[in-house]
């Protein structure tokens, strides 16, 4: 007892330890205290675990004051208790502050990450070599500028993340040089601002980005490419995860650059990016530049137009408008195909004029039917078709059936 009658006690803390997402800490020696009246002090303990270490120091004086510091290092792993749907990695320095009173506490402090990583769902990729600190006011932690690694692209930062009474992002990310694949071998490099915006359950991503590059240089063949898209299998949506809604702005400046060997072509134009990270859309449209040019069964042609219109809202599927001339012979050929890629129609005219028939001929033997055997020619014609089609079909089914060999009757 003390004076007044008020009880005053004396001791130490010998043992005490704290288990938190795989990671326990113990306290690292005796740990006094005191208790007198309505007074409590802690002046430091210590825990410490394989990964982490903490030390803390706490006082409430007789008015209900309270003060609680906080500083250390811990694995950014023990995030996922607030955040699990990030599998967080990394570690976490911080020097935190407790004031106020223990109804009414109110939360400062820095925190500083290093080598830290995340998940987020819908982004292709982890989000790696996080850096840099972060200020926690209250219930709110405000980003000023932090560092991260995004698809092998640089990025940074800065916004706020809401604690309380629900995790709310409202972040804007500044990225240059990052490859997102929209298609399998071609992943343009983009660069930009976009925002990362609402609850975890309801995340919206939007902004405007610069595709810095969109080259294509593998040889391509425009059958394999149809028929591919005709017998792909439907693309399975992911379940796991809340969807993130998308509204980003594309720019193409003249970066779109294509050059295999049957393709040649540069091109521009402005896309937007819709729908879900569950199933996105594409909505605008790419206009070849002049100069483009493409080879097919050793004819070139030059293309005069073409333009490829995305108008789906929660799939990305291309409407395609191509105007494109070749000489054979001395006869000039115009070449015109609309429609998408698993559904194209293709016209065939000339000057001076021939039959389509006649013109197809001309394509695939060189040579006008009025110079051959008009029945040849038109065998040549059937031929050089179905035997385009018939090759990329067989060699497309025999991998989705498991077959040695195909026999196709056109």
């Amino acid at each position: 007892s003390g004076a007044g009658g008020n009880v005053t006690l004396d001791g130490e803390i010998e043992r005490a330890s704290i288990e938190l997402e795989g990671e326990q800490m113990d306290l690292d020696g005796p740990t006094p205290f005191k208790i007198a009246g309505g007074t409590l002090l802690l002046e430091r303990a210590v825990l410490a675990g394989p990964r982490s270490r903490l030390e803390l120091a706490c006082s409430l004086d007789a008015r209900g004051a309270l003060s609680v510091s906080v500083d250390g290092e811990v694995p950014a792993a023990l995030l996922a208790v607030v955040w699990p749907e990030g599998k967080p990695r990394g570690t976490v320095t911080a020097s935190l502050a407790i004031t106020g009173s223990p109804s009414d506490p109110r939360l400062t402090g820095t925190a500083g990450i290093r080598d830290g990583a995340i998940v987020l769902p819908g982004v292709p990729g982890d989000i790696t070599d996080i850096a840099g600190t972060v200020a926690l006011v209250g219930s709110e932690l405000r980003i000023d500028d932090l560092h991260f690694q995004l698809a092998g692209g640089e990025a940074r930062c800065s916004g706020r993340v809401l604690l309380d009474p629900e995790l709310e992002l409202d972040i804007l990310v500044r990225a240059g040089g990052v490859p997102w694949k929209l298609l399998p071998r071609f992943s343009p490099i983009l660069a930009g601002d976009v925002r990362v915006s609402g609850r975890l359950d309801r995340l919206l991503i939007s902004g405007e980005l610069t595709v810095e590059d969109a080259s294509f240089r593998e040889q391509i063949n425009l059958n394999t490419l149809v028929l591919d898209k005709v017998f792909a299998r439907e693309r399975v949506a992911e379940e796991s995860g809340n969807p993130i809604t998308l509204n980003v702005g594309i720019l193409i400046p003249g970066t779109l650059d294509i050059n295999t060997l049957p393709l040649r072509l540069q091109g521009r134009g402005k896309l937007r990016l819709v729908g879900t990270t569950q199933r996105l859309g594409l909505i605008g449209r790419v206009d070849a530049l002049p100069g483009g040019e493409f080879e097919l069964s050793n004819q070139r042609y030059e293309i005069d137009r073409a333009t490829v219109t995305f108008t789906q809202p929660d799939r990305i599927d291309p409407a395609f408008d191509i105007l494109a001339r070749a000489w054979v012979d001395n006869v000039e050929v115009t070449v015109s195909a609309v429609g998408t890629l698993d559904r194209f129609t293709p016209t065939f005219s000339s000057n001076p004029p021939m039959s389509q028939t006649d013109i197809i001929g001309l394509l695939s033997s060189g040579k006008r039917g009025d110079e051959g055997d008009p029945k040849s020619v038109a065998a040549a014609a059937s031929t050089f078709i179905n035997g385009q089609l018939a090759s990329a079909v067989a060699t497309r089914a025999r991998s989705l059936l498991n077959v040695d060999q195909l026999r196709l009757d056109p």
